[in-house]
C-alpha cells in the first residue's frame, strides 16, 4: 500500500530527535513523524542530563512541545525498540528510520576496585539526583567527609556543584526528592576533582566553571596556582581555554577553614585504582607528566602516587552508544558510522527504509544540548534530499507490531504526565515533581480523557 505521505519513524526523544523532527515536519515535503521512545517521558538529556539547578536550560523542553502540536507528529512514549518493536520492523513500515537514541553507556575506568559500592559512574549519579527511573533507586553513602570526582567536563563540574551546594539551591529545582533527602544529611565537606591533563587542557566551558568557582555560597575552591600556564603559554590557547584560565586566575580561595565546603582540583593525575574491602575507602592516583603542545597535552603515567581517603569515587570520563540489533555500528568510537547523517554501510536492496542517525549516536558524546541543532539539522538535510528522489510511500500498520496489552504514551498522555508534576511540584514549591515509571503509566491507563491514541491515523 501506498500513501501521499512520506512517514518517518525517530527512535529516541531526546534533544537531537526533536530537532530533526522540527526540520522535518517544518519542510515542504509534508511529512508526518513517529518518535519512539523507551521510557514513558520525552526530553532525554534535556529531562535527566541537564542539573536541577539549570532550570533556564530546560525551558527549551516549550520548543519540543511546539513540535509535538504538529498534526503530523506521533509519540510512542514507553517502547523500546528492540524490546517491544524491532528496527526491522520501523524498515519495513516507514519511508526512513533515524536513530537518536544517544549514548546510555557510561565510559568506565577500568580500574581494579572500581565496583565497589561507593563507586559510580557519573550517568548514574546525575540520574540518581534527576530521577531517571534507571538510576532513582541508588544508595547513594554521604557519610564521609570526601567525594572524588574524576573528569574535567561540564558535567564533572555538575556533580562537584550539586554536592557542594546549599540546600536552599536545590529546593525549589525538579531534584529526585530521594536524592534531596539524602543530600540534606550530606556529611561531604571537600570535593576532589581530578584531571589527569592541566587545568588549560580541560572541556569546562566558561560558564559553568565560573559558575563553580564563583557562584556557589560558602564554598571554597582551591589549586595550585603555579600549574597554570604563563601569559606566554596561555596566548597559545583556544579562545575558550583562555577565559578559563582568567577565571582561574582571578579566582581567590575563601578560607577553606570556615567554607562549609571545599572544591580541591588536582592536575596531572590518573586513577591508578579504587581500595577498600566492600565499600569504597581511598582512590589511589598516578602522577602524570604532560608532555607535547600545549593546550594538546599528552598525559604520560609515571611511578609515583598518591591516595586520596573518600567514600564516594563517581567517574565522568565521558559517554558511549550502546548497539541496536540490525544497526552497524563502530565499538571503537560507539557511533554508528555515517556519512553527513547517512548510516554506511546501507542496505537498502532488501527494499527496507533508509537508515539515517544524529545526535551523540552520530558524532560521539561531545558538545552541548544545542550543538545537536545543527547536527540534526545537517541528518534531516539529508532525509529530505533522499525522500525527493522518490515518489511512493510506505503505510505500514506499525501499531499491529505493538502488543495490544500494552501501555503507549502518546502526546496527551504525556500531557496529563507533565500537567500532574507541575501541580505536584507547585504543592512543595518546586518547579516539578517527576513522577515515576509506575504512577505515570497508571496515571494514564486511569485518565477518562481521551488521548491521541498510538494507533490512531492522524496524518
Amino acid at each position: 500500500m501506498t500513501t501521499s505521505t512520506p512517514r518517518i519513524a525517530i527512535i529516541g526523544a531526546g534533544p537531537s530527535a526533536f530537532f530533526a523532527a522540527d526540520a522535518l515536519l517544518k519542510s515542504d515535503k509534508h511529512i508526518a513523524v513517529d518518535m519512539f521512545e523507551r521510557l514513558p517521558f520525552p526530553f532525554g538529556l534535556l529531562r535527566y542530563g541537564v542539573a536541577p539547578d539549570h532550570q533556564k536550560i530546560k525551558q527549551i523542553a516549550t520548543v519540543f512541545e511546539a513540535t509535538m502540536k504538529f498534526p503530523r507528529f506521533r509519540l510512542f512514549a514507553n517502547v523500546e525498540v528492540g524490546r517491544d518493536i524491532s528496527l526491522n520492523q520501523l524498515r519495513e513500515s516507514y519511508d526512513a528510520v533515524l536513530l537518536a537514541y544517544g549514548a546510555g553507556k557510561a565510559a568506565p575506568l577500568n580500574v581494579p576496585g572500581e565496583n565497589l559500592s561507593g563507586s559510580f559512574s557519573a550517568m548514574e549519579f546525575v540520574g540518581w539526583y534527576n530521577g531517571h527511573p534507571d538510576y532513582v533507586d541508588l544508595t547513594v553513602d554521604l557519610s564521609h567527609t570526601d567525594a572524588v570526582v574524576v573528569g574535567n567536563g561540564n558535567v564533572a563540574l555538575d556533580v562537584c556543584r550539586i554536592l557542594a551546594s546549599p540546600l536552599e539551591r536545590l529546593r525549589t529545582t525538579d531534584i529526585s526528592l530521594s536524592a534531596f533527602k539524602v543530600l540534606k544529611n550530606s556529611n561531604i565537606q571537600r570535593i576532589h576533582l581530578v584531571g589527569r591533563r592541566g587545568l588549560e587542557d580541560a572541556s569546562f566551558t566558561n560558564a559553568e566553571l565560573r559558575e563553580l568557582a564563583t557562584q556557589i555560597p560558602d564554598c571554597a575552591m582551591s589549586f595550585d596556582k603555579s600549574a597554570l600556564p604563563n601569559a606566554q603559554n596561555t596566548a597559545l590557547l583556544s579562545e575558550r581555554a583562555q577565559r578559563n584560565i582568567e577565571i582561574l586566575r582571578s579566582t581567590e580561595p575563601a578560607n577553606n577553614i570556615n567554607a562549609a565546603k571545599n572544591i580541591v582540583l588536582h592536575t596531572a593525575r590518573s586513577v591508578d585504582r579504587i581500595t577498600g574491602f566492600d565499600k569504597v575507602t581511598a582512590i589511589v592516583l598516578a602522577v602524570n607528566r604532560l608532555a607535547g603542545e600545549i593546550g594538546k597535552r599528552n598525559a604520560l603515567v609515571t611511578q609515583d602516587k598518591e591516595s586520596l581517603d573518600c567514600g564516594l569515587v563517581i567517574s565522568s570520563i565521558g559517554y558511549r552508544s550502546r548497539r541496536l540489533e540490525g544497526c552497524p555500528f563502530n565499538p571503537q568510537r560507539g557511533v554508528v558510522p555515517n556519512i553527513d547523517g547517512r548510516v554506511t554501510p546501507n542496505q537498502t536492496k532488501d527494499g527496507k527504509a533508509t537508515l539515517y542517525v544524529t545526535g551523540w549516536l552520530k558524532r560521539g558524546a561531545i558538545g552541548v544540548i544545542g550543538t545537536n541543532r545543527a547536527d540534526a539539522t545537517e541528518t534531516a538535510a539529508a532525509i529530505l534530499a533522499d525522500l525527493s528522489e522518490k515518489s511512493n510511500w510506505r503505510e505500514g500498520s506499525v501499531e499491529a507490531f505493538i502488543k495490544p496489552n500494552h501501555t503507549v504514551i502518546t502526546v496527551n498522555g504525556w500531557a496529563r504526565i507533565n500537567e500532574k508534576e507541575l501541580s505536584l511540584g507547585r504543592v512543595l514549591g518546586r518547579v516539578r515533581r517527576k513522577l515515576s515509571t509506575e504512577q505515570a503509566i497508571k496515571l494514564v491507563e486511569g485518565s477518562s480523557r481521551p488521548l491521541r491514541c498510538a494507533v490512531s491515523k492522524t496524518y
